[in-house]
């Protein structure tokens, strides 16, 4: 039954993880009891508009999650799910802004610690507000939904024929593999270009005549190769031992901590390309060196930002999961 499976991938939707599994075994067992005995009386297979009918009798995907989930006492189980669908658009949102923002202000001004700490302690902030005018909105319309709408149906009005369509699964070994080969491809190739710059520069390899890299590249070539290989390294235990992939997205934030502070050494620099003794003597790559001395550390900044942002992220995500987790456990042990 396709449109049981679309049904049941909906519901999931707004389950959270540690019990999707689960609830959702358990609600598949309930609606096929109730098909099997459906068909039992009618004698024959159900036709998809009795299926659909089926469906209808359980409900909206968002109000029957909400039914396996603790119950809400400042926003009730009616408005609860549009308001948690909000707040999840909500927040990654204003991370967007919020790195548009920061993105154009380092392009503009020095990088220093300082700003650096402000941009790590602005956004929960941000994040913290923006959840509290939500829930203020949608405490405001369940008070109203729960004094003026008596007829819930209106919320939930809906077509199981509407359903998305199933998502192909995904093979989480093979994508694995995959990430192996291609951080083993990334560190092969970092390794060959100080032979091969081509592969690096294309066809503008003939601009090494007049322009080079500034010695800090030298410097910071083989940082640039040990964080791949180490990155490579941790993806390639992984695939072995189960346990690693627990803790491969912190070593990870590692990995990105340690390219922010490669990012932030080049920041210090003002020069990035410089001239051979063919290119001084040649106005036009003068103004190329000059061009990106110059231009070069805005691209640095936004980089630097965006890379900030990204820990953001992630440091949130794993610290959601965690208190999920921790949540689960306690919820198992009542």
């Amino acid at each position: 039954m396709e449109l049981l499976e679309r049904y049941l991938q909906s519901v999931g939707k707004y389950l959270p993880k540690g019990k999707r599994s689960d609830i959702v075994a358990e609600l598949r067992a309930n609606i096929l009891e109730q098909v099997e005995d459906k068909e039992a009386e009618l004698g024959r297979p159900l036709t998809i508009e009795e299926e659909e009918q089926i469906l209808r009798q359980y409900g909206h995907p968002m109000l029957v999650a909400t039914r396996y989930l603790p119950q809400q006492h400042l926003i009730g189980s009616v408005v609860f799910p549009y308001y948690w669908f909000t707040l999840k658009v909500s927040i990654p949102l204003a991370l967007l802004a919020y790195t548009v923002a920061m993105s154009l202000s380092f392009a503009s001004q020095p990088v220093t610690i300082g700003r650096i700490v402000g941009v790590f302690l602005g956004y929960p902030q941000i994040a913290i507000n923006v959840a509290v005018w939500v829930t203020i909105v949608f405490a405001i319309m369940d008070f109203a939904q729960s004094k003026y709408v008596k007829n819930n149906k209106v919320l939930y009005a809906w077509n199981p024929r509407n359903l998305p369509a199933l998502e192909p699964k995904g093979d989480s070994r093979s994508q694995s593999i995959f990430e192996v080969i291609m951080s083993g491809i990334g560190v092969l190739w970092l390794l060959s270009v100080p032979k091969m710059p081509f592969l690096m520069l294309g066809p503008a390899e003939s601009f090494l005549k007049y322009i080079q890299p500034a010695p800090i590249w030298h410097t910071m070539y083989w940082s640039f190769v040990g964080l791949l290989a180490v990155q490579w390294l941790i993806e390639i235990i992984a695939l072995f031992n189960s346990s690693w992939r627990r803790v491969r997205p912190i070593l990870g934030l590692a990995g990105q901590a340690i390219g922010l502070v490669i990012i932030y050494l080049l920041l210090q620099t003002s020069e990035y390309v410089v001239l051979t003794e063919a290119g001084r003597s040649l106005q036009q790559y003068q103004s190329i060196a000059e061009t990106i001395n110059t231009n070069f550390p805005t691209a640095l900044k936004v980089a630097f930002v965006v890379s900030i942002l990204q820990m953001l992220l992630k440091t949130g995500k794993l610290i959601w999961r965690r208190m999920k987790a921790d949540t689960a456990m306690v919820q198992r042990n009542v």
